[in-house]
């Protein structure tokens, strides 16, 4: 599944974090969303909803805590899944997604955020 995002999203209203990547503006074949909460309620932490949840493509494909990395590789970026959502979503456990140096440098800031968020959710 790995693909070439022609469309990034990054939204930060100081509640939350949504990072989208998507093949096409208006009809994607292949699209993946990163959010968090910056600041879980109680009521987040109690449900496990506190961590970063993906989704890929569709909602029904999403999870928390199910993206065990993230690096930045040579012309965009890398996810690793944990086995058992690659598994049940039906897609390869690490995907590539390349990206513009614009849109590189745009996410960037957020990419050590992800990855905490991604590592500490395994430690």
């Amino acid at each position: 599944m790995d693909f070439s995002a022609s469309v990034v999203v990054l939204q930060d209203d100081g509640y939350s974090v949504i990072l989208a990547f998507g093949d096409h503006p208006v009809e994607p074949e292949h699209s993946v969303v990163l959010s968090f909460t910056q600041q879980p309620t109680e009521q987040d932490l109690k449900l496990g909803l506190a961590g970063l949840h993906v989704e890929l493509g569709e909602q029904i494909r999403g999870d928390y805590d199910v993206v065990n990395d993230i690096d930045e590789i040579p012309g965009g970026i890398a996810l690793k899944f944990a086995p058992a959502f690659a598994e049940r979503c039906g897609v390869a456990p690490n995907l590539a997604i390349a990206l513009s140096s614009a849109d590189l440098d745009r996410i960037r800031p957020v990419i050590p955020v992800l990855r905490e968020k991604a590592r500490s959710a395994h430690s």
